[in-house]
């Protein structure tokens, strides 16, 4: 069975799959057993394809163990120069495990500019961080 991806905000232009496995508790998962949980985040490096700059991530949090389902917070972010080009926000609700994949995308600008991409995965309600990724182009891109 899926699970509902509620989308709590985002700009254009972003894909996102979520395939999750539905688990409805009547108790909350502890903060404690939250924080055990174990989530391989990866945010990839920001590639350019006329006229757009663009970046993904992956979340994969499997085998939740005593934590039973949990409420997922996925934050990607794009950044040039330090600014916020472009951002995801989203949420697994009641789930027991989440992939996810998200889309950035921004037009380039004339010029060189350093562009980033971060992806943070949370729990919802206690705000623990689940896991993180960062990284930055590694060559410039000119339009």
């Amino acid at each position: 069975m899926k699970s509902t991806l509620k989308r709590l905000g985002t700009a254009a232009a972003v894909t996102v799959g979520l395939v999750s496995a539905v688990a409805f508790s009547a108790v909350p998962a502890s903060a404690a057993s939250v924080a055990s949980v174990d989530c391989t985040v990866t945010a990839n490096a920001p590639y350019y394809s006329s006229p757009y700059v663009y970046a993904g991530g992956t979340v994969d949090c499997d085998d939740w163990g005593a934590a039973g389902s949990v409420d997922v917070i996925v934050d990607a972010k794009l950044t040039m120069d330090g600014s916020l080009v472009d951002d995801d926000y989203f949420a697994a609700i009641d789930a027991d495990n989440v992939k996810a994949y998200t889309t950035l995308r921004a037009t380039n600008k004339t010029g060189n500019q350093t562009w980033c991409n971060s992806v943070v995965v949370k729990e919802r309600t206690t705000g623990i961080l689940l896991g993180s990724d960062y990284t930055c182009e590694s060559g410039g891109f000119f339009a």
